[in-house]
């Protein structure tokens, strides 16, 4: 499934109303409209910023990805010069601003998109420590908030060739411009069919080989530890990562059970495996 992320719904509308998506009256704690035939789904942050980006992603994670198939695009608007308002660009690069680190999608298909960077920011540019900005890394770049916050959350999920990022710049990213719900949508109403054409060839996109079932093989490994609710979180999360890593999580399921740890007795000592897990393999 292709899921796409936004942040706000200004941002969502022009796809929601092209694509006919419809919302999912079983979502109550994020705002997810589906496709007819459930291969499309867009789902929205409700909101700015990199912490309100990093716990819906988190959430969407955790609840709908189950699949390495899946694929998820964030597209938003961004901060970028004057003479490219209106335009979108896939972004090869995100830097955190905070961290100072840079992560890459593995972008493994062709797109006539125009390729930048994009660097995550937690404020307006004019209230950073900088006079040079879309130049300061050396190359142009746009600025966004939530970029990097999504990388860093659903890498572990989806992989990072399943990532992509697609901005269109709206404004200046100064708190002097006057951001209207019209601005913000002006861009991906201008560009929906490139953006369409843009997901949809995604759709044969290349996936790497993931193996085996991970989805399966989580959900058998935590009923032999007896997991909470809380533990089948982590051991998802943990075998997802593994699995990406390409470790043979098959195997290593089978040493437990040769050293006879599997199945566990009762929770507590389930709790201990996955506690030695984390501890040994991360």
């Amino acid at each position: 499934m292709i899921y796409i992320i936004c942040a706000l719904n200004a941002e969502a509308k022009p796809l929601i109303k092209e694509y006919g998506l419809k919302k999912d009256p079983a979502e109550t704690m994020y705002d997810l409209y589906r496709s007819v035939d459930n291969d499309l789904g867009l789902f929205l942050i409700r909101g700015t910023g990199p912490v309100k980006a990093a716990a819906a992603t988190s959430y969407l994670c955790a609840k709908y990805v189950s699949s390495g198939k899946d694929i998820l695009i964030n597209i938003g608007c961004a901060a970028g010069k004057p003479e490219d308002a209106g335009k979108i660009f896939l972004c090869g690069s995100v830097y955190d601003c905070l961290s100072g680190h840079v992560y890459y999608p593995d972008i493994l298909c062709r797109s006539d998109i125009a390729s930048t960077s994009l660097t995550s920011v937690g404020a307006t540019l004019d209230t950073l420590p900088s006079s040079g900005f879309f130049e300061d890394m050396g190359e142009y770049s746009l600025y966004d908030m939530e970029g990097a916050a999504i990388f860093q959350t659903a890498a572990p999920f989806f992989g990072t060739d399943r990532l992509f990022f697609l901005k269109a710049v709206s404004d200046s990213g100064t708190s002097g411009y006057a951001v209207t719900p019209e601005s913000i949508s002006a861009p991906f109403e201008k560009n929906t069919a490139t953006i369409m054409r843009f997901i949809d060839s995604l759709k044969n996109y290349p996936l790497k080989d993931n193996g085996p079932d991970i989805s399966k093989l989580a959900e058998d490994f935590s009923a032999e530890i007896h997991a909470s609710e809380t533990m089948k979180h982590k051991v998802r999360q943990l075998f997802t990562y593994l699995n990406l890593t390409g470790m043979d999580l098959m195997r290593y399921v089978q040493s437990l059970h040769s050293d006879g740890l599997l199945p566990a007795k009762d929770r507590n000592a389930g709790k201990k495996i996955l506690e030695r897990m984390y501890n040994e393999l991360l």
